[in-house]
């Protein structure tokens, strides 16, 4: 049976669900980039701890110089487990992640730091699955470079 508390908990999910939006980088290898890919991947892995890095440059201008590309993604993130032995079988991670992109001619740039938390409850008897809840938030900041657009 589903009591009013639970009701009233799907319902303000879906809400918040309905309401929000968001716009994600991109990476050739996004599973490289286990934080901007989900946060419920936060310490879900064997470990005591994971760095990962990313970098992607797309569309150069005239010649073949990085520094030139209109769309340029940096990203770099670090998670850890912790408190394995109080909770085991289950595991609680946290994790920070930093990512800077720059998009297109008009110097479109997202700067991003993000903290993230997770909680993996194994669900049979084996420990061989588990389900994750994953949150993320942090301080992103958008601007742009009105001196580089071109207008008619």
């Amino acid at each position: 049976m589903f009591s009013i508390k639970r009701t009233l908990a799907v319902i303000i999910c879906c809400c918040f669900w309905m309401v929000s939006n968001a716009q994600d980088i991109h990476f050739s290898q996004y599973f490289s980039s286990p934080l901007t890919l989900n946060p419920a991947l936060t310490g879900s892995f064997n470990g005591d701890f994971r760095v990962a890095a990313n970098f992607r440059t797309q569309y150069f201008k005239n010649d073949w110089n990085s520094a030139n590309a209109t769309y340029m993604t940096y990203a770099a993130g670090v998670d850890a487990p912790l408190f394995r032995k109080k909770l085991d079988p289950d595991q609680f991670g946290v994790g920070l992640q930093f990512y800077s992109d720059r998009a297109g001619d008009g110097g479109l740039t997202t700067t991003a730091i993000n903290a993230t938390i997770a909680y993996h409850k194994t669900i049979d008897k084996y420990e061989k699955h588990s389900i994750s809840l994953g949150m993320q938030g942090g301080i992103i900041q958008k601007r742009i470079d009105f001196t580089k657009l071109t207008f008619e």
